[in-house]
């Protein structure tokens, strides 16, 4: 019996280190995939055999595209802090260097990023350029959110209202009454991509081409929460470890086992993340040796284990002498 629940241990415990490996994997992808659409790759000829066979030409890149015109990067503080170099690059030298390419091409475009974060904050903590944001805030705008412009609310939706409605058919839809009174009501959490979604939803279901109040289905959920203050000029990193002292105190206090192990796997867990899943990036960070960030990262599964030809029976037992081992060393009480 005992060793039935170690094998169904084990291979739960390897399943969940397979589902993190995957999830790993597709945020590196993504990654990948968003650096290569703005700044494209650059085209590998092979020859194969004396064939003088060539690869496939690689699609043009947002930069390529709008050259001569106008790039639009929205939540631009999102962006990886090595897309942000090569963005920086575009912006000062007018140049980009794509993908896999050794020499720069030159680029002719004006950018206009967006964000929904405060990037004053991000350069706080180092999650975005200094720099890059001093060549972004050449000419800031301001939006403020849907539920604070509530005049600009009826022209949003009768413009979706008529887009939408020539590609439903050719008769003209028009807003009732009740359903002015909604839409002036709603708080839009969404802001505008909501107030479109509810409009678009709205012409399939109403009738004669008239949309009432009943046809809007309008979420119930409330405005957004301003994010709290990240430690910047208003507040310190003083305040932030007390705070996090706090937490501490009260997991002691509460009596929560392994707190020093599950307070140091957050820890490392979250600068391998910061640094971009980056093993060598994440030790120079916290100051520690590689090996103790990858041993950590091996045991709380964030990292994926190299495959091996044990059954995850023998990975259970090994896991259980561990286990064993630990209880001995730990002093008494």
């Amino acid at each position: 019996m005992r060793g039935a629940v170690a094998r169904a241990r084990g291979e739960r415990d390897f399943r969940r280190r397979a589902r993190r490996a995957r999830r790993a994997r597709r945020a590196r992808r993504a990654r990948r995939a968003r650096r290569r659409a703005i700044f494209g790759v650059e085209r590998v000829e092979r020859v194969e055999q004396g064939s003088g066979a060539r690869g496939p030409a690689p699609k043009r890149s947002l930069v390529e595209a709008a050259e001569g015109g106008t790039l639009y990067l929205d939540e631009i503080g999102y962006l990886p802090l090595g897309a942000q170099d090569r963005l920086l690059r575009l912006l000062q030298d007018r140049e980009v260097v794509r993908l896999g390419a050794r020499q720069p091409a030159p680029a002719d475009v004006r950018v206009i990023a967006a964000t929904s974060v405060p990037l004053e904050d991000m350069v706080a903590v180092d999650r975005f350029r200094e720099d890059l944001l001093s060549r972004l805030s050449g000419a800031a705008i301001a939006v403020p959110a849907l539920r604070e412009r509530p005049g600009d609310i009826l022209p949003l939706a009768r413009h979706f209202l008529a887009m939408y409605g020539r590609r439903l058919g050719p008769a003209p839809c028009v807003l009732a009454s009740s359903a002015m009174e909604r839409l002036l009501a709603h708080p839009w959490p969404g802001n505008i991509r909501e107030l479109e979604h509810v409009i678009q939803k709205a012409l399939l279901v109403c009738r004669a081409g008239r949309v009432t109040g009943s046809d809007l289905r309008l979420a119930s959920l409330p405005p957004k929460a301003p994010p709290p203050a990240l430690p910047g000029a208003s507040s310190g990193v003083d305040a932030w470890m007390a705070t996090l002292e706090g937490a501490i105190t009260a997991l002691f206090e509460g009596d929560v086992p392994n707190v020093h192990e599950r307070v140091e796997e957050i820890v490392i867990r979250a600068a391998y993340r910061r640094c971009e899943r980056n093993l060598g990036h994440t030790a120079n960070r916290l100051g520690v040796s590689r090996d103790l960030v990858r041993a950590r990262l091996l045991q709380s599964g964030e990292l994926a284990a190299p495959p091996t030809s044990e059954s995850p029976a023998s990975l259970s037992r090994a896991g259980e002498a561990r286990a064993a081992v630990r209880e001995l060393l730990a002093p008494e009480p």
